[in-house]
């Protein structure tokens, strides 16, 4: 059965999703750290998980053998992933029940979602375009 895991960068403006399955052995942990290097273009310092199963062993000794820290939030604190369960509700809402969706798969709707889509709370502009405002040459 596969399952939504969103990930967010701090910033909290590019959305990012992996589909996991339970189970799947070390080469979804793999997939999870060069995908999301690769999609935030900087490299993963550590990760903030629920307590789902498929994110325990495997999944976590893997982390643990490349040094990066695995932090969980507290069991039954939805209010901790706040901004993730949102993202789950848009992904359920704007792809998965969506009888008209156009998007072949979850990862061709991401990339409407991150650089076509305006979003009202980024004042009309795209993830994409509010994350390029966000970053300046002259660091």
């Amino acid at each position: 059965m596969e399952s939504a895991g969103g990930l967010l960068p701090t910033f909290r403006i590019r959305k990012f999703l992996l589909a996991v399955r339970e189970g799947f052995g070390q080469g979804v942990q793999m997939d999870v750290k060069y995908v999301a290097e690769k999609y935030f273009d900087f490299k993963i310092m550590s990760i903030q998980t629920d307590n789902g199963g498929e994110f325990r062993g495997d999944f976590h000794n893997w982390l643990n053998k490349q040094n990066i820290p695995h932090y969980f939030i507290p069991k039954k604190s939805p209010y901790w992933n706040a901004q993730v369960e949102r993202v789950h509700k848009t992904i359920d809402d704007e792809y998965y029940q969506n009888p008209i969706r156009i998007w072949k798969t979850p990862y061709e709707w991401l990339e409407y979602y991150n650089f076509e889509r305006i979003h009202l709370t980024l004042n009309g502009l795209t993830p994409q375009e509010k994350y390029l405002q966000s970053v300046t040459l002259d660091c």
